[in-house]
């Protein structure tokens, strides 16, 4: 072999030397990237798991305390926002599908509650932003506390009011308004003396429907266009999941305007949003501005990616209306007896959409579901309008 041979040999092994160096390095180094992001991920998924046990456990509790005091357990739902006092004496529910204010009393006689009383209370409530009723929900802020997480919000974003009016416009203070509301003809009373609770249920006036649901039009607008929605569908939605209560929750746990359930709905949204899936928290959805943006995201991994075998763009809008409640599985199986959408596509591409219609609302799974799609379908057309 000659010296340039052996030259040019020498030159290969170190160059393959430095190679398999400068590989190991890059493939340490992109071990320790994964490891860091799975450790995060395992991190998230702790928290979550543990603030979902925390929450469970203060429902629990709590319901034993309002049990014990009322005979019954009224809690925020996802249409009905509850107040209770600090001594469980008095309750306030507001109810955002009938649109009515009821204060209630216990181991009270009834001449002790005075108009000025509930003026007061009512006038109270009027007066609570969607970071205070946070702030004061005992159930969300015993999880909190037990999982070390700040629920509270410190963005101006937590100043939106429960109860939405057009005071600010009309220069009219809120004591006026409730003393109005109190003394007004939507008022009914009932006595019980054998349990000595009073109960005053009190109708909002008219323009309170029209404003629960106009102070988010801008925000469903926005997320819409963003998402290649219809806002009619987005408004729709919200008024079926939650009739418009910021606060609403569920069980499941479900969390604000649109029940984004964080571990389904959520994940596949902030994948859409983010560019990778993950968890969102409580604190996240309880902000009406990020909760429809989340449901959005939502509805257009629905429209345009689970359901893009759906040629015609009405059956495809009924389907995911279903889905969005039920999922695509439960759809699937309202055409074909399977829970497989894709085997599901062709039979549907054979229907007519309002053919569609019909089997999803008389043949979905689950009577909620079937209701539910009827709800949103017409409030959607009405909004359209």
């Amino acid at each position: 072999m000659t010296t340039f041979y052996k030259s040019v040999l020498r030159s290969l092994l170190v160059a393959s030397l430095f190679l398999s160096a400068s590989f190991s390095v890059v493939g340490e180094s992109f071990r320790s990237v994964v490891d860091e992001f799975d450790q995060y991920k395992l991190k998230t998924e702790n928290e979550f798991q543990l603030f979902e046990e925390a929450l469970a456990q203060a429902y629990q509790e709590y319901t034993s305390e309002i049990e014990t005091v009322w005979g019954d357990k009224k809690f925020t739902d996802q249409h009905v926002w509850v107040q209770y006092s600090e001594d469980l004496s008095q309750r306030t529910l507001v109810d955002y599908s009938t649109n009515t204010v009821t204060v209630e009393f216990i181991d009270v006689q009834q001449d002790q509650v005075t108009q000025e009383v509930l003026v007061q209370r009512v006038n109270s409530t009027m007066n609570v932003t969607v970071g205070d009723a946070i702030a004061s929900d005992p159930v969300l802020q015993r999880a909190a506390r037990a999982t070390d997480q700040n629920l509270n919000f410190e963005t101006a974003d937590g100043l939106m009011p429960m109860l939405p009016s057009s005071l600010e416009s009309k220069n009219i203070n809120s004591m006026a308004v409730a003393k109005a509301l109190v003394a007004g003809d939507g008022v009914s009373t009932r006595y019980l003396p054998s349990s000595l609770r009073l109960t005053v249920v009190i109708e909002l006036p008219e323009e309170y429907g029209m404003n629960k649901a106009d102070r988010y039009w801008p925000s469903t607008t926005k997320y819409a266009e963003e998402w290649q929605l219809e806002p009619a569908l987005v408004m729709a939605i919200i008024h079926t999941e939650s009739s418009f209560n910021p606060m609403a929750r569920s069980r499941i746990p479900a969390y604000g305007l649109m029940q984004i359930v964080p571990r389904t709905a959520g994940k596949d949204a902030a994948k859409a949003i983010y560019g990778k899936s993950k968890l969102l928290k409580a604190k996240y959805l309880f902000n009406p501005e990020n909760n429809i943006r989340v449901g959005a995201a939502y509805l257009h991994v629905l429209n345009y990616r689970y359901l893009k075998g759906i040629h015609n763009p009405e059956s495809r809008l009924y389907c995911a209306i279903a889905a969005y409640n039920t999922g695509t599985a439960n759809v699937a199986k309202a055409f074909i007896e399977q829970k497989s959408i894709q085997k599901a596509y062709s039979r549907i591409n054979q229907l007519e959409p309002s053919e569609v219609y019909d089997i999803l609302a008389t043949r979905l799974p689950y009577t909620e579901t079937r209701n539910y799609l009827k709800k949103v379908v017409g409030r959607y057309l009405y909004y359209i309008n």
